[in-house]
């Protein structure tokens, strides 16, 4: 592979570009229309204060580290039974990002209009 062919360190444009393609494919979506998808145990809660499109991005580019970093404080998990059933009770509605096989959700922040929340990627080690 030549020296074309190798992203920089910190992944340059193309994560910019990438990271634009994964915020053009968030959306908004009804938990019971993604319930067959926890049920396959495909669906990974992504906390509210941390940047949707970065973890997508992050999946993207296999940076295992970064994203062992979030799962060790809890900012990303697999969805639970209990927040499985508190959405559903509540007839919730969340942010989504397709990172196949995983969907990527996010409660929806009131503040929040059209962009998914997040307030960076750094895991805050709460």
């Amino acid at each position: 592979m030549g020296a074309e062919d190798q992203a920089p360190p910190d992944g340059g444009g193309e994560d910019e570009l990438l990271r634009a393609k994964l915020l053009g494919e968030t959306a908004t979506a009804p938990w019971r229309e993604l319930q067959r998808f926890f049920a396959q145990g495909a669906v990974v809660s992504v906390e509210p204060g941390l940047d949707l499109v970065e973890v997508g991005l992050a999946m993207s580019r296999d940076r295992a580290g970064l994203f062992q970093a979030w799962l060790a404080v809890g900012q990303v998990t697999l969805t639970t039974d209990a927040q499985a059933r508190a959405w559903l009770d509540t007839d919730a509605h969340l942010w989504t990002l397709v990172i196949k096989p995983w969907i990527l959700v996010q409660e929806l922040n009131p503040g929040s209009i059209g962009v998914p929340g997040g307030l960076g990627s750094e895991p805050s080690g709460r």
